[in-house]
């Protein structure tokens, strides 16, 4: 995973792997909020980072108390073993929406597990934003921090789209 862009609360994260798969594919934006470890339960999908690891996205599936601490064990959704166990201050946060190709999608609804988003099948750009706004806004951030990530996905998807579809000589 890779930082692309946050604050103090807020991050946006591109994947890199495929332990999550099919609720996190490749190449799919998290966004991530930073909650204290008490709020965080077994199901919740977490990025954590170890000493001199990359980031890694999660699933919680036990939470266990060591020298009054909170441990957490967790496991990529492709995993059938689980990770070594995540010391507190090592969470970066909790995903609260994966960017899907038509939408965001909540990770802990249950339309998640059907793969559903938010969709707009005639590709209209602003229709999508009002959508991804709209859902981040019910996630408790404010608006600027909303739009700015909505912004920021927009001119990902405009820089891809202009790198796979350069303009034509002619029209220069």
């Amino acid at each position: 995973m890779d930082l692309i862009k946050g604050n103090r609360e807020i991050f946006l994260y591109s994947t890199a792997g495929g332990s999550m798969f099919p609720l996190i594919r490749w190449r799919e934006y998290l966004i991530v909020k930073k909650i204290p470890a008490e709020a965080l339960q077994p199901g919740d999908v977490v990025v954590f980072k170890e000493d001199g690891e990359r980031p890694v996205c999660h699933r919680i599936v036990s939470i266990e108390h060591q020298n009054g601490k909170r441990c957490f064990h967790t496991r990529g959704d492709q995993s059938k073993d689980e990770d070594m166990p995540v010391r507190e201050e090592k969470i970066i946060g909790k995903v609260i929406a994966i960017r899907k190709k038509y939408g965001l999608i909540d990770p802990s609804s249950s339309s998640s597990s059907k793969w559903s988003s938010y969709s707009d099948p005639h590709g209209h750009r602003w229709i999508r934003s009002i959508f991804y706004l709209k859902n981040l806004l019910k996630k408790g951030l404010h608006f600027h921090q909303s739009y700015a990530i909505v912004k920021n996905l927009r001119n990902r998807e405009d820089d891809i789209h202009e790198k796979n579809h350069p303009p034509d000589p002619s029209d220069i």
